[in-house]
């Protein structure tokens, strides 16, 4: 396999020379290490999905990092103590995301919707999928501790977007921010659906979407905020970028796919990712029907 760089982290490497930092966190084959600029960089393998600020390694080096170890990046070597990693040369990856038209998707997000239920994590939020389709019911659905206790939050922030009070949706992302299992917490990986599709169909001033992350900062864990940081920039993971472009995609109505690969990141991210997406973009669809009017 061909060892790969995103394009944000190579301009941004490019940017900052001699960049220090630590070893934030320690998975199975992977890494991230917090710079001295406060942001996070992802070091994995080519069995994990490669992140907008992420490189990926085929090197069997991995075990021999340790939490709080000291790095550096210079003259295309990562020195990891006792490890390194040449990063000259790698596979450039773009991970932005396109700005769409809302077109007929309704058949992709009714895919959606079935995927999510019948192959989608429970341990999240997303079964309150029931609550929120005109086309579910939801009489005696059992939800879990977590969608049970976020509710009530979930469709002040749902009521606010289809008031289109933007106000009053920033005044809201602070009551559910952080909430739910997972290093990425459910609300939080339901947020950034949700701004992935507010991003793609241009619903918002780029200063509002700063404004979102604004609400999203200091309030839960660093690697969920740097996740929330990429997506109002329009930065997500490859596998999430594939979904998308397959989403918006009119030559192909096959979304099973990508909705796989997107299921299989983290016990429930990719779930509750998804459930975003297929919150927001339903709320497009039927306004759009409408008459301009959720």
């Amino acid at each position: 396999m061909i060892d790969r760089m995103t394009k944000c982290l190579y301009r941004y490497l490019d940017e900052h020379e001699n960049l220090s930092g630590v070893v934030h966190s320690v998975f199975e084959n992977a890494f991230n290490i917090l710079d001295e600029n406060d942001r996070l960089i992802g070091i994995i393998s080519h069995d994990k999905d490669l992140g907008p600020m992420s490189m990926q390694f085929t090197e069997d080096k991995f075990s021999k990092i340790v939490q709080g170890e000291k790095v550096r990046f210079h003259q295309g070597q990562l020195e990891v103590d006792t490890s390194y990693f040449r990063y000259e040369n790698l596979e450039l990856v773009d991970l932005s995301l396109s700005r769409y038209e809302l077109t007929d998707i309704k058949q992709k997000l009714k895919d959606l919707e079935n995927l999510i239920i019948n192959r989608g994590s429970s341990e999240g939020i997303s079964g309150l999928i029931y609550y929120f389709s005109d086309e579910l019911s939801f009489t005696d659905v059992s939800l879990n501790e977590y969608s049970d206790f976020i509710k009530e939050r979930l469709i002040l922030l749902i009521e606010s977007i289809q008031d289109e009070d933007w106000d009053l949706f920033l005044s809201i992302i602070p009551k559910v921010i952080g909430f739910g299992p997972g290093l990425t917490p459910s609300t939080d990986d339901f947020l950034s659906g949700i701004i992935t599709i507010i991003f793609c169909l241009s619903l918002v001033t780029d200063d509002m979407l700063k404004k979102i992350f604004h609400a999203c900062k200091n309030r839960t864990t660093k690697i969920s905020e740097e996740m929330l940081y990429h997506a109002v920039h329009g930065h997500v993971s490859e596998s999430y970028k594939e979904f998308i472009e397959e989403l918006f995609d009119d030559e192909n109505d096959d979304i099973l796919p990508e909705v796989t690969s997107v299921l299989n990141v983290g016990s429930t991210s990719g779930t509750d990712f998804l459930f975003g997406v297929y919150m927001m973009a339903s709320l497009m669809i039927k306004k759009e029907a409408n008459n301009d009017q959720i």
